[in-house]
């Protein structure tokens, strides 16, 4: 009977970490842009407001909650934005009057950070022997070879 072993693939964080711009990480929000909302009643998010609109160097526009569908509607028809699509109409909708909405356009920074982590490819083998492999391609002929071993053991009985 086969001794058990284990593959594993794992992220490194900490110092193997490197900061990414939102650019290098295919960021969604660099891409397309992306919407805030806050509630300037709230302490922690009129310190955000003031913060995006004095010091976070993002180009936005911003509206009240209640008047931020007609404005990006407008902006849209002016062509400043793209088109509002169905499921952000449908948000700014529901969103309840007294709040700000926050419309960041593409190609900037968002305020995610994005870290590339080291990757990890590891086996135990059934001695508690551990392997790192450096290449994802020789961890995969390695997993290959010890499945293939564990199959042919089984199949003898």
């Amino acid at each position: 009977m086969p001794s058990k072993q284990r593959f594993n693939i794992a992220l490194l964080g900490g110092e193997y970490a490197t900061a990414m711009t939102c650019k290098e990480a295919g960021c969604a929000r660099f891409v397309e842009g992306w919407l805030t909302v806050l509630d300037p009643g709230d302490a922690d998010h009129a310190v955000l407001i003031q913060w995006i609109r004095e010091r976070s160097g993002r180009r936005f526009w911003d509206f009240a909650s209640q008047d931020a569908l007609e404005g990006m509607l407008r902006l849209a028809a002016r062509g400043s934005i793209a088109k509002v699509p169905h499921d952000l109409h449908a948000l700014l909708e529901r969103t309840p009057p007294g709040l700000m909405v926050f419309l960041f356009e593409p190609g900037q920074q968002c305020f995610q950070e994005h870290l590339d982590r080291e990757v990890v490819f590891g086996h135990h083998d059934k001695m508690g022997n551990r392997r790192v492999h450096t290449r994802p391609l020789d961890f995969n002929e390695h997993f290959n070879q010890e499945s293939g071993a564990i199959e042919r053991a089984i199949e003898r009985g």
